[in-house]
């Protein structure tokens, strides 16, 4: 489900299809709105559009970077575990090298982790931060 943000309607287009609301973020005499170009897809009722939430782009981007890093370093370890552990299976090496395979091992377990942990931010900066929400005309609660 998508976040809701009361919003008050400046103006719409003919077909009601299109509006431009605003928005407001503070309260008080000095309090601060933004305007948003939004679509309707129920005749005006309700309306979608870019999140106000200026922080909400940039934790969306921070997550992305995470997860992809973390994604990479999986595929790294998983190809490098893959070629040392044909090389341990074909041939005697030494307890160095072994020991060296048993660290690589390791290492994937932890990139492994890492990854799932990078999933999760990502899932709650998603519901906590979405890039699209739905702007409600009439109820012009304060956000904060």
């Amino acid at each position: 489900m998508k976040m809701e943000v009361p919003c008050e309607v400046m103006s719409y287009t003919k077909n009601r299809r299109k509006a431009m609301v605003r928005v407001f973020m503070e309260e008080g005499s000095s309090r601060r709105s933004i305007t948003r170009h939004v679509i309707s897809h129920d005749g005006g009722k309700t309306f979608i559009g870019h999140n106000p939430d200026s922080m909400a782009i940039s934790f969306n981007q921070d997550s992305d970077v995470r997860l992809k890093s973390a994604c990479r370093k999986v595929e790294f370890l998983a190809n490098a575990t893959e070629r040392a552990e044909a090389l341990v299976a074909e041939e005697e090496v030494s307890e160095e090298v072994k020991a060296s395979f048993e660290t690589l091992k390791n290492q994937l377990h932890e990139a492994r982790m890492a990854f799932e942990a990078a999933r999760e931010y990502q899932k709650k900066v998603q519901e906590e931060f979405p890039l699209e929400v739905i702007f409600v005309p009439g109820r012009m609660k304060i956000r904060q």
